[in-house]
């Protein structure tokens, strides 16, 4: 799926669209207006595109490594606070009663193939009760955890600062286009910000010969730049329809490769596409 983002005055907003400057005439007047055209089979794709995508997997593995070594680091150095420590052991005892009494009741559920019928009082009762002793040691915790990071803040700080270098040692050696690497770093961000939030932990991706393969446009570039096939870095030919649609050929800068004489050489890539 290819997705290309524009912006054009929105209804009611009062901007002159006959004019050369309009868009200069008020930013709050821009809607964003998102096309997306179905891409069929690429036309070109060879093995160094496939290795383009294997290095785009390993990349994210790499982030996933330095994630998970700092995040061991960073707990290490939160352990040294014993109170933090106690209250994390009390409520790992407490969530680790609470998940085999959820497993025993989906059991017995099962077993009468039920929810209605299974006799689960005894578990929902002691689940009830976890529930309320769990509350008040989450928000000590909570408290501790704040505590114990304003104590260790200058350590804490060092190891975050190690944790981007090691990001950014790990893109320069990635080997994939800037473009490529980027979406790759993006993607991560996301994922890392929610795991951070709810308490859970990045995944290692299994590589299938699958992935994707980004053309950032710096500066943006208009329909009409992409359609003449002016532009270096992508160019859509509308050539024909397919069952009434508009339908052409997707050219784009897909990564730097090496010529025959070792010199960096655009590697572009072309598929069908239909709007």
């Amino acid at each position: 799926m290819l997705e290309i983002e524009g912006k054009r005055p929105t209804e009611g907003s009062g901007v002159d669209t006959d004019t050369p400057d309009a868009e200069e005439n008020t930013a709050a007047g821009m809607g964003v207006v998102v096309r997306k055209y179905g891409l069929l089979a690429p036309t070109d794709w060879d093995d160094d595109v496939t290795d383009e995508l294997r290095r785009a997997n390993r990349f994210w593995n790499k982030l996933v490594e330095i994630e998970r070594d700092n995040r061991a680091q960073y707990q290490s150095t939160l352990n040294r606070s014993a109170a933090l420590c106690q209250i994390a052991s009390q409520i790992t005892e407490l969530e680790t009663e609470r998940e085999n009494l959820i497993q025993e009741r989906n059991r017995r559920r099962a077993a009468a193939r039920s929810k209605a019928k299974a006799d689960t009082a005894e578990q929902d009762a002691r689940l009830t009760e976890l529930r309320d002793l769990l509350r008040p040691f989450y928000a000590e915790r909570k408290t501790l955890s704040a505590a114990a990071r304003a104590e260790m803040k200058p350590e804490l700080e060092k190891l975050e600062a190690e944790r981007r270098e090691e990001v950014k040692a790990a893109r320069q050696a990635s080997g994939l286009f800037w473009s490529n690497y980027n979406a790759v770093l993006d993607s991560f961000n996301v994922a890392r910000t929610k795991a951070l939030k709810e308490g859970a932990q990045l995944r290692f991706h299994r590589f299938e010969g699958e992935g994707r393969l980004v053309n950032q446009i710096q500066g943006g570039m208009t329909t009409e730049k992409l359609l003449s096939g002016g532009h270096s870095q992508a160019q859509l030919s509308i050539t024909h329809t397919s069952r009434g649609r508009p339908a052409g050929v997707l050219r784009i800068k897909a990564f730097v490769a090496r010529d025959a004489n070792n010199k960096p050489a655009p590697r572009p890539g072309s598929g069908d596409c239909v709007y």
